[in-house]
């Protein structure tokens, strides 16, 4: 879980992450074999085969990518049965999507209030 976590790439747990470098490598190892880890049934980086990929989950950008469209064959493909397309469908834009992503992942800046600034 260390290794599928590190993918993330969240700026909160990089110290963690490079405390935890070996063991996520270890995982990156396991993560990419195709004989009984993640990559027998998902692709990681590039090996594996099915969907939903792997490589980079939960990054920024994996995260766009699959709010723009999960049923993209990178991830649920034709399977989705629940997730609404809000850019495939235009209900959200690239910006609301990217600012949506940015909350989750807890890299939006609240401006300072005024009040704060007193």
């Amino acid at each position: 879980m260390l290794a599928l976590s590190a993918q993330a790439q969240l700026p909160s747990q990089a110290a963690v992450d490079t405390r935890d470098s070996a063991r996520i490598a270890a995982g990156v190892a396991y993560m990419r074999n195709t004989d009984y880890g993640c990559a027998s049934c998902h692709k990681f980086q590039d090996v594996g085969t099915d969907s939903p990929e792997l490589t980079g989950w939960a990054s920024r950008e994996w995260m766009i990518a699959f709010i723009n469209d999960p049923e993209h064959p990178r991830f649920f493909g034709r399977d989705n049965d629940r997730m609404p397309s809000f850019g495939k469908e235009k209900s959200l834009s690239d910006r609301e999507i990217a600012m949506v992503v940015d909350w989750i992942r807890r890299d939006w800046k609240m401006p300072k209030s005024s009040a704060a600034k007193k």
